[in-house]
């Protein structure tokens, strides 16, 4: 149990069920015949057994040693596991073995949530490295999804050379993007501005715009980017236009911005 506040608990795991299961597996069942049950014969854990394993995998090597190369996320599925293996052995696990697992999986939402356990200063030494040196997409694409579930502060200067980086492919620099919107800061918002003067400007725009407007660019700086009789507002953008706040963002201008706004709109 985690104590929460005076005289209040929760489970340290996020599912009880699990836990009993583990529990009756630990008490029933010979250690030797856990495998068979939770593992199919080609190596990849039965979906259905995946809240299970992390608890075996704290009692069993075996267990550890099959999980942390078939699904290493699924090592943070407890925290009495985390403290055991420590956060930053099971995120060099999870790099590691980044190309081995599917697409769907990695971009699960349940795996993605996992990695909140992953915020630690070794873990940003540990994603740092990786950034500096591998050249592959999905390893470089789980590193972005763990900066930005695990609120990775320290590392965001990194994701602003990715993001403004033109030989990278255009998926991970929307990843890293979409990452820092939420969490670089002003001076970091402000370098991404560049990338509205290169290639690519229209897949990338919407999120610059979402870093950018209105605190780090004029109205003048925006209209352009907007579209013109001669050129319509484009789909890489428009739902900033529509749902991220543009409007809301207008009760922030001056009376006589709010009229150029109008202007263009008109």
């Amino acid at each position: 149990f985690l104590n929460v506040a005076e005289g209040c608990y929760r489970f340290s795991h996020s599912s009880y069920a699990d836990f009993l299961a583990a529990q009756g597996m630990m008490e029933y069942l010979d250690e030797k015949e856990w495998g068979r049950i939770v593992f199919a014969p080609e190596g990849a854990p039965y979906p259905q057994w995946e809240g299970v394993l992390p608890w075996l995998a704290a009692r069993s090597n075996d267990i550890l040693r099959k999980v942390k190369k078939s699904r290493p996320d699924l090592l943070l599925g407890t925290d009495a596991l985390v403290d055991k293996l420590g956060a930053d052995e099971i995120c060099k696990a999870i790099l590691e073995h980044a190309e081995e697992i599917s697409s769907s999986v990695r971009n699960s939402p349940a795996v993605q949530a996992r990695y909140y356990a992953l915020n630690t200063d070794k873990c940003a030494r540990t994603i740092r490295n990786v950034l500096k040196s591998t050249k592959s997409n999905v390893i470089l694409d789980v590193a972005v999804d763990i900066i930005r579930r695990a609120r990775l502060m320290s590392v965001s200067d990194l994701l602003v050379e990715m993001f403004c980086d033109e030989t990278l492919d255009l998926s991970l620099r929307k990843s890293a993007g979409y990452a820092l919107v939420e969490l670089a800061n002003k001076k970091q918002r402000s370098r991404c501005k560049k990338v509205l003067q290169g290639p690519m400007v229209n897949q990338l725009k919407g999120i610059v715009l979402r870093m950018a407007w209105p605190d780090l660019m004029s109205v003048e700086e925006l209209t352009p980017l907007l579209g013109t009789k001669s050129g319509k507002v484009t789909d890489s953008f428009s739902m900033w236009l529509e749902h991220d706040g543009f409007v809301a963002s207008l009760s922030r201008l001056s009376s006589k911005d709010k009229l150029k706004i109008l202007s263009w709109a008109v």
